[in-house]
């Protein structure tokens, strides 16, 4: 429905973005972004360049003139999926992991000291020390298990696993299914189109629901997130910046950076 445009604004709504090749053309779907706390478009490093006039005696200004347009893009993501992660990182994942068995993993155990399996949720773990077939440590007496985290632990009373030397130990065990890992810093600065379809909900639109804006943003280039707070007491957000570029395949007639549509 038509909403007359003499409106205040405040911005919700859901932040989608879709994978581009360089410099080329969107080759990935759309994906949700989840809870996104900010999304902003900063052109204060316009480069706006002015010369005085020097007849009057007031040397007022006698020209101005934009001579370059840097356009900057922020995003606050409140919710660590993994693709999110992917983003903030430059990271590549190693995608879902099902449920399955492991047999005859192999690290080193130190009496005292913990090693970690290969994968988290771990169940019906079976340890021998030195060989595959050789002794079986016994949970309790020669380790503990978390097996969330798949961690053991080596007793420093334990008589198969002491000394100050490591001892090959063989692993058996199933883990459940997990949402995989994100290598960081794994893969060049990836370009995006980000799109917004936003509500300002200081207008209702008369159906129950708010006015609607889409902000589409052509090409995007995001910087590494600043930082990454893994151990906090407050909710963790993945702050993102980075740079709106020219897109050469906008459609003649169309901005080549973004554009705005109200309801």
């Amino acid at each position: 429905m038509s909403i007359a445009d003499l409106v205040y604004y405040i911005g919700q709504g859901k932040v989608y973005a879709a994978s581009r090749a360089s410099a080329g053309a969107v080759n990935g779907g759309e994906l949700f972004l989840g809870d996104v706390a900010e999304l902003k478009i900063n052109h204060a490093k316009q480069d706006w360049q002015m010369t005085e006039e020097n007849t009057t005696g007031f040397g007022g200004t006698a020209d101005a003139s934009s001579v370059a347009i840097p356009i900057a893009v922020s995003l606050q993501l409140k919710q660590w999926s993994v693709a999110n992660l992917e983003k903030a990182v430059y990271g590549t994942s190693s995608g879902a992991q099902t449920s399955g068995t492991v047999t005859n993993e192999v690290f080193s155990g130190y009496s005292g000291a913990s090693a970690h399996l290969a994968h988290l949720g771990v169940s019906s773990v079976s340890l021998k020390a030195n060989s595959s077939g050789g002794t079986a440590l016994v949970e309790g007496t020669d380790y503990t298990l978390d097996p969330k985290f798949g961690l053991v632990t080596f007793l420093s009373s334990s008589a198969v696993v002491s000394g100050s030397g490591a001892v090959p130990i063989y692993a058996n065990y199933s883990y459940e299914g997990y949402n995989g890992s994100i290598a960081g810093i794994a893969s060049q600065p990836p370009e995006y189109q980000i799109r917004l379809d936003g509500y300002n909900v200081t207008v209702p639109d008369g159906a129950g629901s708010f006015a609607a804006v889409q902000v589409t943003i052509n090409r995007v280039k995001l910087k590494l997130s600043k930082e990454l707070d893994l151990l906090s007491k407050k909710y963790g957000v993945l702050d993102l910046e980075g740079d709106i570029l020219y897109d050469s395949t906008a459609p003649v007639g169309t901005s080549p950076y973004y554009t705005i549509t109200k309801a």
